[in-house]
């Protein structure tokens, strides 16, 4: 079963903070928040980041649970999100992201 640590308490916070509840988002799957995946629109990272109106991502997790994820195409689309989002949120890797 899965336990929530501080980390994973303080992104769950700053989600329920700063993303309404309509908004379409994108995030890796190892965010675990109820709050985000009851939505319409959730997408995993790096998918529909230029769709949507918040990217979560916390890059002190591993990216990916499971099966695993492309190290450069993440971190491409990092850069992307950096360039057409603003910063809401940021706090020891942990970042929230609203699409400008």
């Amino acid at each position: 079963s899965y336990v929530a640590k501080e980390r994973d308490r303080l992104l769950d916070e700053a989600i329920k903070k700063f993303i309404p509840q309509q908004a379409s988002v994108t995030s890796q799957n190892s965010v675990n928040s109820g709050y985000l995946a009851h939505r319409r629109e959730y997408y995993l990272f790096p998918g529909k980041t230029g769709e949507v109106d918040y990217v979560v991502l916390d890059r002190k997790k591993a990216h990916f649970v499971g099966d695993k994820v492309d190290e450069n195409e993440y971190e491409k689309e990092f850069t992307r999100v950096l360039k057409r989002h603003k910063i809401v949120f940021s706090y020891d890797g942990m970042y929230i992201f609203k699409k400008i």
